[in-house]
């Protein structure tokens, strides 16, 4: 899971390199095998950028899985 969270920085790095405009978002998407993986990722990019406040400022996550109610 590091490797991927990693690769999934590196692409967040690249897209935020890309200055379009200051509405314009960009998203990625990544399929994960369950919801302990997903919230793993979140942890670790999280903890990533912490030191990028105003990049970490920019993320939201927004997990999907069939188990998860809404709002979680």
């Amino acid at each position: 899971m590091r490797v991927a969270s990693i690769l999934i920085c590196d692409i967040i790095e690249k897209l935020d390199c890309f200055g379009d405009g200051l509405y314009e978002k960009k998203s990625v998407l990544c399929f994960l095998p369950g919801m302990a993986e997903i919230f793993m990722i979140m942890d670790f990019i999280t903890e990533w950028y912490k030191h990028d406040e105003r990049l970490l400022k920019t993320l939201e996550f927004i997990p999907l899985h069939s188990s998860l109610n809404e709002g979680e």
